[in-house]
């Protein structure tokens, strides 16, 4: 993901042009690729763990108490069911 494309991402989704699901994965996978906390939790990763079984976990959220507000602005379904034991987890940072 190029971070030079991010303003034209930002600029069509103001339009109305990107839906804001759409926006919010771009912009959440380009902070993650550049080590930085994402806004709608968009991004998870998996890892393998010492039994062979995985799990999924969120990368690291900025402002975790508001997330559910910013994703409702973009159209995203809530964060909250995702969280539940034997789904994803939340990064511990």
């Amino acid at each position: 993901m190029h971070t030079h494309y991010l303003p034209l991402i930002e600029k069509s989704y103001q339009r109305g042009e990107l839906p804001g699901p759409d926006y919010a994965t771009y912009l959440d996978r380009v902070l993650t690729q550049h080590g930085r906390k994402q806004r709608y939790g968009t991004q998870f990763r998996r890892r393998e763990l010492p039994d062979h079984r995985t799990e999924d976990y969120l990368d690291s959220i900025e402002d975790m108490l508001h997330v559910e507000q910013r994703r409702h602005a973009v159209g995203l379904d809530s964060l909250t069911p995702q969280l539940q034991p034997g789904t994803l987890l939340l990064k511990s940072d």
